[in-house]
């Protein structure tokens, strides 16, 4: 992470384990996890915290001043969403209102 604090990573379903700033499952389906930081920058422009996901397979990251439950971040092909805390959909029924929107993708 760049630009903010981690302070706490906990699952919230699924089954795996986390150690510091690691978190690992023992299975890929039906997980969440929940971050929680400190001293963000959700301000535009330079300096905005990003936050970035180190897996062997398919890394990334994101502005974190760009999640929200309205739009969340989707990333079908790697199975992720991304959203606040509050917004207890499924990732299931957070696809289908994506999907339901007839937004083009671009690969």
């Amino acid at each position: 992470m760049s630009n903010g604090q981690l302070l706490k990573i906990e699952i919230v379903k699924g089954e795996g384990k986390i150690k510091d700033n690691s978190f690992e499952f023992k299975s890929n389906e039906n997980v969440c996890i929940v971050v929680t930081l400190n001293e963000v920058k959700n301000n535009t422009g330079s300096g905005a915290t990003i936050v970035s996901v180190k897996t062997n397979q398919n890394p990334f990251s994101f502005f974190l001043r760009d999640v929200n439950k309205d739009y969340p971040i989707y990333i079908p092909e790697y199975n992720v969403v991304m959203t606040v805390p509050e917004d207890l959909r499924s990732y299931s029924q957070i696809e289908s209102e994506i999907k339901k929107r007839n937004l083009m993708s671009f690969s």
